[in-house]
C-alpha cells in the first residue's frame, strides 16, 4: 500500500505511459488523415460524443465506487485481526490456570499457532487468481516492491512458528487457516477437559477463535469472488469506444475556431483520454485488495505489526525483521 503524501505526477504518467502513447498515436492519425488527405467524413457531431462522455462518468463513478468499498472492506476486516488477535493473546496469557512454567511453554504454543494461522491465511490471500494482474510489467512491480509471499514460501515461514510433524500434517488438508484453527480448538479443549480452563472462559476464548473464523471467511469472500466481471468488463468496452470517438469529434469542434487549430485536437483528445482511461484503471486496480500491488491493503506489514506486539505481551525478544521496503510502501 502505498502510504505517502500522493503518488508524484512522474509515478502516475509512468503508470500509464503506454496508454498515453496510443492515444498521442491515434489523435494524430486522426489529424494527419483529417488535414493532409482531406478525409473529412472522419468528422463526427461533438453532441454524440458528449452524451456518451456524460454517461461513461457515472458509470466510471459506480465503478469506482464498488471497487473502493471492497478496498475499504479489506483494510476493515484486517483492522478487526488485528483486534481479535491482541484479545486472542491476552485471553491466552491471563485465562489459563496452570503452573508457571506449564503456562509459558502453552502460552507461547497458543501464540505461536495464531500467528502461523496470519501466515497462512496471507499467503492464501496471496494466490494468484485469474482476474488479478500478473501481466509482465506487474510481475515486475511485485519484485521492486519486495512482496514477501512472492519471495518465500508458506512453508519456509512457517518453520519460524510451528514444529515440522505439525507442518507437514498441515500441509495434508486444503485449507490450512481453517486446519489451524480447528487445531486451537482443540488443544482449548483440552485444557477445559484438564480442569486448567472453567466453562464460561472457555466459552470466551471459543468465541474469540470463531470471530477469527469469520474474519478469515470475509477475507475469502473478497478474494475469491470478484467485482462482477458484467461490470468490470463493460465499462472497459465503454472507455475504448469513447477513446477511440473522441478526436473524431473533436476535429469539427476545433476547426470551428480556426483551420489551423485542428492540430489542437492532438493534446486535448490526449489529455480527455487519459483522465477517462486513468480512472478506469484505478477502478481496476483497487477491486482486488489483496494482490500484492501499491493499491492493496497491506497485509503483510500488518502481520509483521501483530507478531511483535504479541511476542513483547509474552516477553518473547525474537522480534520479526522489518522488511527491506521504501517507506512510502507498504506490503
Amino acid at each position: 500500500m502505498h502510504s505517502g503524501r500522493n503518488f508524484t505526477t512522474f509515478q502516475t504518467i509512468k503508470w500509464t505511459r503506454y496508454s498515453i502513447l496510443i492515444f498521442v498515436i491515434w489523435s494524430s492519425i486522426v489529424v494527419i488523415a483529417h488535414e493532409a488527405f482531406a478525409f473529412y467524413w472522419l468528422m463526427i457531431p461533438w453532441l454524440p460524443v458528449a452524451l456518451i462522455g456524460t454517461a461513461l462518468a457515472f458509470y466510471l463513478g459506480f465503478k469506482n465506487n464498488s471497487s473502493y468499498d471492497r478496498l475499504w472492506e479489506g483494510r476493515k476486516i484486517w483492522g478487526s485481526i488485528v483486534n481479535a488477535s491482541r484479545a486472542w493473546a491476552m485471553k491466552v496469557i491471563d485465562f489459563p490456570d496452570y503452573n508457571e512454567e506449564t503456562k509459558a511453554l502453552l502460552t507461547k504454543e497458543f501464540i505461536y499457532r495464531h500467528l502461523a494461522w496470519l501466515t497462512s491465511l496471507r499467503f492464501a490471500l496471496r494466490t494468484p487468481r485469474d482476474w488479478e494482474h500478473h501481466d509482465k510489467e506487474n510481475e515486475k512491480r511485485r519484485k521492486e516492491f519486495y512482496v514477501p509471499e512472492y519471495r518465500k514460501t508458506e512453508e519456509e515461514e512457517l518453520k519460524n512458528y510451528l514444529p515440522e510433524k505439525e507442518i507437514n500434517k498441515l500441509f495434508e488438508t486444503n485449507n490450512h487457516t481453517t486446519y489451524l484453527i480447528k487445531l486451537q480448538s482443540y488443544n482449548l479443549k483440552k485444557l477445559k477437559t484438564s480442569g486448567a480452563l472453567d466453562s464460561f472462559t472457555y466459552v470466551d476464548m471459543a468465541s474469540t477463535l470463531n470471530e477469527l473464523y469469520d474474519l478469515q471467511g470475509q477475507c475469502e469472500r473478497i478474494k475469491n469472488y470478484p467485482l462482477p466481471r458484467q461490470y468490470a468488463s463493460a465499462s472497459m468496452v465503454f472507455v475504448k469506444i469513447f477513446l477511440m470517438l473522441l478526436p473524431l469529434g473533436l476535429v469539427g469542434e476545433f476547426e470551428q475556431v480556426s483551420h489551423s487549430f485542428s492540430w489542437m485536437v492532438i493534446p486535448f483528445s490526449t489529455l480527455i483520454s487519459w483522465v477517462f482511461h486513468t480512472m478506469e484503471l484505478i477502478g481496476d486496480y483497487s477491486e482486488n485488495p489483496f494482490e500484492g500491488l501499491a493499491n492493496d491493503v497491506p497485509i503483510s506489514s500488518l502481520c509483521l505489526a501483530i507478531e511483535t506486539d504479541l511476542k513483547q505481551m509474552i516477553g518473547d525478544s525474537t522480534f520479526p525483521e522489518e522488511y527491506p521496503i521504501s517507506k512510502k510502501i507498504h506490503y
